[in-house]
């Protein structure tokens, strides 16, 4: 019964993060591909149970849900001499957009400033197509694939459990079939 359990949460998985990978990719995601890289499942199953783990870098869950103005870590006029936020962004600029360094640190600012007041995504980065929900997205357009691999593992569960029913009532030369499912 464990194999069959540990069976499903590995086709399962495998499904799930195919789909979260793709979802990511079409909303965007994809600068350096260590986003996607990093997704991967982990499955634990018993006599009775699967558990599926999913892993994925932190900003995954970020790009996945976004973040509101108040939490953007920018404070103009702190007089910070070096933010971590505002790094990520001339990194970004560099790689998404080639600037140069000159470039990449006003393509920043003006990005934390924008992100500051709107959010993240910005409102203008949501013109551009849906940049949130990837992991609810990539479940639902999963859900019909994930249903066939569950129904498939039951009536491979059922046929077997029938089976050895069968068998032990051969066994015992009985006319009585007992059938449980736990």
């Amino acid at each position: 019964m464990t194999q069959l359990f540990e069976q499903l949460g590995n086709e399962v998985g495998k499904v799930i993060v195919m789909a979260v990978k793709k979802t990511f990719i079409m909303q965007g995601h994809k600068m350096t591909g260590a986003l996607n890289d990093s997704i991967e499942y982990k499955v634990n199953a018993t006599m009775d149970s699967v558990m599926l783990e999913f892993l994925m870098l932190d900003y995954g869950m970020v790009q996945n849900f976004g973040i509101a103005p108040e939490r953007i870590p920018f404070n103009p006029g702190s007089g910070a001499k070096k933010s971590n936020y505002i790094d990520g962004l001339k990194k970004f600029a560099k790689l998404k957009l080639g600037k140069n360094d000159k470039e990449a640190e006003r393509v920043a600012f003006a990005i934390a400033y924008k992100q500051k007041k709107e959010g993240m995504p910005t409102n203008g980065s949501k013109r551009m197509g849906k940049k949130t929900g990837a992991i609810f997205d990539a479940l639902k357009d999963s859900e019909d694939e994930v249903q066939k691999l569950i129904n498939k593992a039951f009536q491979e569960l059922l046929i077997g459990k029938f089976y050895d029913v069968i068998t032990e009532v051969q066994k015992k030369d009985s006319d009585n079939i007992k059938f449980y499912i736990k």
